[in-house]
């Protein structure tokens, strides 16, 4: 069984490991043990908002024109607060690329419902797309406290990005 280091961050996310029943591995994949870090160490593929494109040499899997629509309408105005982890699954599947486990990242748009449920989970961005697919599964694993806005929960889209690095 291979062991690696997953890596989740971003402003939109507190930080905070908590031990869950680990996922079933898809076919393909390999359990890995997942632990994470502060923000400072994911550096892997991102989606520019501005640019409208992937950066780190990562593959767009969902086009600029997308992303608009898929976050239109799931944005607050500023002042809400950002959607908070709060579990963090203890393995995770990750699939095996030219037979073995390279490195790999991602850039997950979620749209979370007030209640806390996933309206959707897309990989934006990903090192192939293999991995992308692997970490919209990683994030469907994940607990989020929805933001808030005026005191209430609200729904709100935001991106988790994920770098998985072997060790």
């Amino acid at each position: 069984m291979g062991r690696g280091l997953l890596v989740a961050s971003g402003a939109a996310l507190l930080l905070a490991a908590c031990a869950s029943a680990p996922p079933s591995p898809a076919e393909g994949a390999q359990r890995v043990t997942a632990r994470l870090v502060s923000g400072a160490a994911a550096e892997g593929v991102r989606y520019d908002k501005q640019a409208g494109a992937c950066t780190g040499g990562g593959v767009q899997l969902v086009s600029s024109a997308e992303y608009e629509s898929l976050t239109r309408g799931w944005t607050s105005d500023g002042t809400c607060t950002s959607p908070a982890m709060e579990d963090m699954p203890a393995a995770t599947g990750y699939p095996l690329l030219e037979g073995r486990q390279l490195p790999g990242s991602a850039h997950v748009l979620v749209r979370l419902e007030a209640d806390g449920r996933f309206e959707s989970v897309r990989a934006v961005c990903a090192t192939s797309v293999e991995f992308g697919a692997a970490a919209e599964d990683t994030v469907r694993t994940m607990a989020f406290r929805p933001g808030r806005c005026g005191g209430e929960p609200t729904r709100m889209a935001f991106m988790v990005p994920l770098d998985f690095d072997p060790d």
